[in-house]
């Protein structure tokens, strides 16, 4: 699942990275936010998250003047982006928990791996006991961004 996810984050940086123009990419970036934008009404939070790490990837992010005519010409659109962005952002978050609440009332809902993660982790008496040796350093624990 993980494997996948990854995969569909690089399928949809290189999607925007291939297309030459100005002009194409941000429409193409418009694009794939309205898919995540439905993706996340579905209730396919994985999906969802997917596509805003390819979004968010360094190469995407590093296109200054796609972003800009982005702003200018699909506002609404970059407003929705960053919207999604913060509601993602952390899947321990009170608005999170939410989105997650109403989707798992109206059938079907992928809930994303993170949230997964940090809800079985916040069942767990003790997290750190469950990590390798290897990935504690100096006391303290390293912890993937989520």
């Amino acid at each position: 699942m993980v494997a996948f996810s990854q995969r569909v984050a690089n399928l949809v940086a290189t999607e925007i990275l291939n297309t030459e123009s100005v002009k194409m990419r941000a429409r193409m970036i418009s694009r794939f936010i309205n898919a995540t934008d439905k993706l996340n009404r579905l209730g396919n939070m994985q999906s969802a998250t997917s596509v805003l790490y390819g979004l968010q990837s360094a190469p995407v992010y590093r296109l200054k003047m796609t972003w800009h005519y982005l702003r200018r010409h699909h506002s609404i659109k970059y407003q929705r982006l960053c919207l999604l962005m913060r509601l993602y952002n952390d899947p321990k978050s009170a608005k999170y928990k939410r989105m997650v609440d109403r989707a798992c009332r109206t059938p079907p809902y992928i809930p994303s791996v993170a949230y997964l993660v940090s809800a079985l982790l916040a069942r767990v008496p003790r997290p750190e006991t469950l990590l390798p040796p290897s990935s504690i350093r100096s006391g303290i624990i390293c912890q993937p961004e989520l």
